[in-house]
């Protein structure tokens, strides 16, 4: 598939499913791009200390993210997508690297698998999503 359509699909299924979608990229036309597909949110994360991002997820989302997909296999989006997720929430990793990833074991034992995207979508509300 095309990389400036990747992000395309995930965000429409997103919102159709009922999500409200927050999507974090470094390239401003990719996120207007997102906001014309249903994104509710957008941030620019190219100027963004980790924490600072984290905090307006947080805020954006009443306290953390219920469903974040992570599809660029970025070692550094890997870690900040998984803390993104509230207490409960889904960290659906797409994307594939060979890279070492640290995560907080602390921040995984918050996080469940997902399993059936489509039911678990319907119970959830706040949709990060990370591109490239």
């Amino acid at each position: 598939m095309d990389p400036k359509f990747r992000h395309c699909t995930r965000d429409q299924m997103a919102a159709a499913a009922g999500g409200s979608v927050i999507a974090i990229d470094i390239v401003d036309k990719k996120l207007d791009m997102a906001k014309q597909l249903g994104a509710q949110h957008t941030i620019n994360a190219s100027d963004k200390e980790d924490k600072a991002l984290l905090k307006e997820i947080r805020v954006l989302t009443g306290g953390g993210a219920d469903i974040a997909i992570e599809a660029i296999a970025n070692p550094k989006t890997i870690e900040l997508a998984s803390g993104s997720v509230k207490a409960g929430g889904l960290h659906c990793q797409v994307g594939y690297t060979h890279h070492s990833v640290p995560l907080n074991a602390g921040s995984l034992m918050k996080v469940k698998s997902v399993t059936n995207m489509r039911k678990t979508a319907q119970s959830r509300n706040a949709w990060i999503m990370w591109s490239s």
